[in-house]
């Protein structure tokens, strides 16, 4: 009877089903955990530990408020009667505090500061009303503020918070509003008695004057706007439906509240203490003002560190919501396992059905034997099958026993753990006796090895439940992956972040750090004094331009090794970037010593570097600021250092400066001198002066230069060296030589007009590096000339020597091209620099300006006659035209005429004038009737 073949079979796959359903759980369940992992922001631990340390400062500011109001009562000039209620409830609140302290000292560390207030609370509240050590009791609040809230924003990381809202919440609470109340406080106690005294010394005037800015609600620590209070805390808890708008307005308004108060505050001890010779007016008044103020602070303390506990609060659920998510996540991960392992086995099983059938059909003489070869070739084909999938996954998999035994393992798996089963399950017995006896599922871990051949590995593993057919545990999988590249890479990305590449220094970030813990330090205990010193390497970019890079770094690299030596081991020394490094002085026990410090690190550096075959000689400017608590932040400290090392290298370089308060004031003076020349341009006022440049034999007027002025509202005149190298720095230099360029090619056109001529004498317009640099100069220069029709040879063009044109430059290109066009080219400065007579070898000009300082001597002689010789010499071999600047006297014009020198411009024959007073001091050139007396 004839076979037929059977039609194809449609099944559901279980394999296909259990994959694709575990995926979509999988990924929806990553999904879920990316946003609860963005929502908590850490784990709960960390969250936990926060919330914990806000509820102890809860704890602790009625405690702060109850000290203060003690130490009012101990300090005043005119001390009320002793409150025995008032200390009772401080005894209270130490008991509660210490109770809790003790319960979280491991936690919290902070059980020094805290054994230190009760000590000075045990010594202040024996003491009485008009004895004289009274001033004890003024110890305990600040230990309280400094020693602890600080202490404790600092234990608990939320200064470090990754959360803004938190980081901005934890500022308030425990720095803000805690030096609010102590400022107000101690304000009001010595603007009390001195109303009561009727006088205030200048050292507590200077005092209390630091005092009462910090109580200031417009810009001291009542202002808490500063920290985004109203751009992002407010909106951001609103979003997160922690508060709602009526929540915000209230808030707005305890917050309202506070700063009235200490704006009363402040207004009356500003009007009757500091603005006054004599203080006078009611002591009751600052008592009432300063509770007031004090009690609105505490208040909306309160609602600050609710909304801190509130926010926190919803994060470790969020947390904690995320962990159970991460558990999913596993189980999805090996139900996705073992559902691909099915749908394998479940297409090779297909396959070998559709062989056997096809077999089958094609031939109904195969003997039963050969039937069963067949299917045991089937067999151990899905054995392989399945062997490759174990052996090949890139994940660690092993089979283990009832007893934990490995029964098989892949190669990923012996090569972390060998052949032994112990070192997986080390430390994890229990939850695998829990396992096999089928109380849980599966347990993770990871863990930090050894494997067989030395080497450390991080694991992350999975040990999941096999059952039998009747459900019973009959076999464990586990399977790990190996997070040891993950680990490696963390560590190295954590240095790599806070060091930098060149030399292993810490970088800007790390020493910044270093430099704000230092400045703590130094808060709580002012003997703890440390200096910053800012050092950048002189000329540094010489030796990159000159060396190459490869170079610049080797010298970087020596002197990294040098400032290491020169420093004492418990100093810091960075490497903030490019030429400049810094170094912090931890131990500072005075100035001598850091400036003993400061030039050793000018000897070490000014030892040659061996660089192949040649010694290269480096130097280095220093800056020192020195801490004290004078400074607000440690980062200030850096910026002083840096201003003084400006200062230093304004001076000549190779020395150091210590920071003193003129050198920020040249500063701030420069950076409004900066500001003020972005403007200079839009308000018009630069001004374009002329100065003669006549022939030496007659004194007839030859040509003249352009001179730019800055006519400043406030410093009155400026000349160009003043306020050019700031544009060049500011990137202003190019729109300034613009105004000069058009300014002068209207100038010629207007005397042109006047004159009745088609051509004049050239006019010489000082071109900077900048200008040479600017991609456009070339299009704008061209663009005046055509505007104002001014012919290219009316205009000559000035270049100093600190321009370096090198062969084959763009700069020395773009010179080349304007002279071919007819501009002319001079050389202002000649002689000064190294470079001079290969200007004249590799370019040709049209004219050198000789240097004034080789002219100008003293007594009215020429400084140096040879010198103006050899220069006229050279410049005649070369047939260039030359003109000697800063002639002032007779004998030098006489001396230059006798040298051969033709052209020469200085105040012996004119200074810098306008364009009207030029053209009257020459009408004959310009065409102009000379008046006479009787016109």
């Amino acid at each position: 009877m004839e076979r037929r073949s059977p039609g194809p079979t449609w099944r559901a796959s279980v394999g296909l089903s259990i994959t694709v359903i575990a995926a979509v759980l999988l990924l929806a369940a990553l999904l879920q955990v990316a946003r609860l992992n963005s929502e908590a922001g850490s784990d709960v631990a960390t969250l936990s530990h926060e919330r914990e340390t806000v509820q102890y400062q809860q704890s602790l500011m009625p405690l702060y408020v109850d000290v203060n109001r003690y130490r009012m009562q101990m300090d005043s000039l005119k001390p009320p009667p002793l409150d025995i209620d008032l200390r009772a409830r401080i005894d209270r609140e130490i008991a509660e505090a210490n109770a809790f302290t003790i319960a979280h000292a491991q936690s919290l560390g902070i059980l020094p500061q805290w054994q230190t207030v009760m000590t000075l609370w045990q010594q202040a509240r024996s003491l009485k009303p008009g004895s004289d050590p009274r001033r004890l009791a003024g110890k305990v609040p600040h230990a309280v503020a400094v020693g602890l809230i600080y202490k404790l924003e600092d234990v608990s990381g939320l200064e470090y918070e990754t959360n803004r809202v938190s980081q901005d919440l934890a500022d308030i609470a425990f720095a803000k509003l805690p030096s609010a109340v102590g400022e107000a406080f101690y304000a009001s106690l010595l603007g009390q008695n001195a109303k009561i005294g009727g006088a205030l010394s200048i050292p507590d005037r200077v005092v209390f004057a630091r005092l009462l800015n910090s109580v200031s609600p417009d810009g001291g620590d009542w202002d808490v706007n500063t920290d985004d209070w109203n751009d992002l805390v407010l909106p951001t808890l609103q979003k997160s439906r922690l508060i709602t708008a009526a929540d915000a307005a209230r808030y707005n308004q305890h917050n309202a509240t506070m700063v009235l108060a200490g704006r009363r505050l402040y207004n009356d001890l500003n009007t009757n203490v500091v603005l006054r010779e004599r203080p006078t007016g009611d002591p009751s008044i600052t008592q009432r003002s300063a509770a007031d103020a004090v009690a609105a602070t505490v208040a909306f303390n309160r609602d600050i560190t609710g909304l801190l506990d509130s926010q926190l609060a919803q994060r470790i659920g969020y947390a904690s919501l995320r962990n159970r998510y991460l558990y999913g996540i596993m189980l999805l991960g090996a139900v996705l396992l073992v559902g691909i392992m099915l749908l394998v086995a479940e297409i090779t099983a297909r396959r070998d059905r559709e062989a056997l059938v096809k077999a089958q059909q094609e031939s109904e003489r195969l003997s039963t034997e050969l039937a069963r070869q067949m299917a045991e070739r089937a067999l151990r084909l899905s054995e392989a099958q399945f062997r490759a999938v174990f052996d090949g996954a890139a994940l660690g998999i092993a089979i283990l026993d009832r007893n934990g035994s490995i029964l098989d393992a892949n190669a990923v798996f012996r090569h972390i753990y060998g052949e032994n089963s112990a070192g997986v399950l080390e430390g994890h017995e229990s939850e695998f006796s829990e396992l096999m006896l089928g109380e849980r599922d599966l347990f993770e871990f990871e863990q930090h090895v050894m494997t067989p051949d030395g080497h450390e590995a991080w694991t992350d593993s999975t040990v999941s439940l096999v059952n039998d057919d009747a459900g019973n545990p009959y076999f464990a999988i586990c399977m790990f992956r190996d997070l040891t590249e993950l680990k490696r890479s963390e560590r190295r990305m954590l240095h790599d972040m806070t060091h930098d590449t060149l030399t292993g220094l810490p970088n800007r970030a790390l020493f910044e750090t270093k430099v704000r813990e230092q400045f703590l330090q130094l808060k709580a205990s002012p003997e703890s004094s440390f200096a910053v010193l800012f050092v950048d390497l002189d000329r540094f970019k010489d030796i990159n331009e000159s060396l190459g890079h490869d170079s610049g770094d080797f010298v970087i690299s020596q002197v990294a090794h040098r400032l290491r030596a020169a420093i004492e081991a418990a100093d810091v020394v960075a490497r903030l970037g490019s030429d400049e490094f810094s170094v912090l002085v931890r131990s500072l026990p005075d100035v001598l010593h850091v400036e003993v410090i400061a030039r050793r690190v000018l000897s070490a550096l000014s030892k040659p570097v061996a660089l192949g075959n040649r010694s290269i000689f480096i130097s280095a400017s220093v800056g020192i600021a020195l801490g004290s608590s004078n400074y607000r932040r440690g980062e200030d400290v850096m910026r002083d250092a840096d201003i003084a090392m400006r200062h230093a290298k304004g001076s000549g370089g190779s020395r150091f400066a210590v920071f003193d308060s003129r050198m920020h004031a040249r500063a701030e003076k420069r950076l409004q001198l900066t500001t003020d020349l972005r403007l200079a341009i839009e308000h018009g006022e630069f001004d374009l002066l002329y100065q003669p440049i006549v022939k030496v034999s007659d004194g007839t007027l030859a040509g003249c230069e352009a001179l730019l002025r800055w006519n400043h509202a406030t410093e009155g005149v400026i000349g160009p060296s003043d306020f050019m190298p700031l544009a060049e720095q500011t990137g202003l230099a190019a729109p300034i030589g613009r105004f000069v360029l058009r300014t002068a090619c209207a100038q010629i056109a207007r005397w042109k007009r006047a004159m009745g001529r088609r051509t004049i004498f050239p006019i010489n317009v000082n071109v900077s590096a900048a200008e040479l640099l600017d991609p456009d100069f070339e299009s704008v220069l061209l663009s005046a000339v055509r505007e104002f029709n001014v012919e290219p040879s009316e205009l000559m063009l000035e270049i100093t020597e600190s321009v370096v044109l090198d062969a084959g430059t763009r700069p020395n290109a773009l010179v080349e091209r304007l002279r071919s066009q007819g501009f002319g080219i001079c050389i202002d400065d000649f002689g000064t620099g190294y470079s001079s007579l290969r200007y004249l070898q590799q370019f040709k000009v049209d004219a050198i300006k000789i240097d004034r300082s080789f002219v100008a001597g003293q007594d009215g002689d020429v400084a140096s006659e040879p010198i103006v010789r050899t220069l006229m010499t050279l410049a005649e071999a070369f047939d260039v035209r030359v003109v000697a600047e800063g002639i002032e006297t007779q004998r030098q014009r006489d001396v230059l005429r006798n040298v051969g020198c033709r052209y020469g411009q200085g105040y012996f024959y004119a200074r810098a004038i306008s364009a009207e007073e030029l053209a009257a001091m020459y009408p004959a050139v310009f065409g102009l009737t000379p008046r006479h007396a009787s016109a």
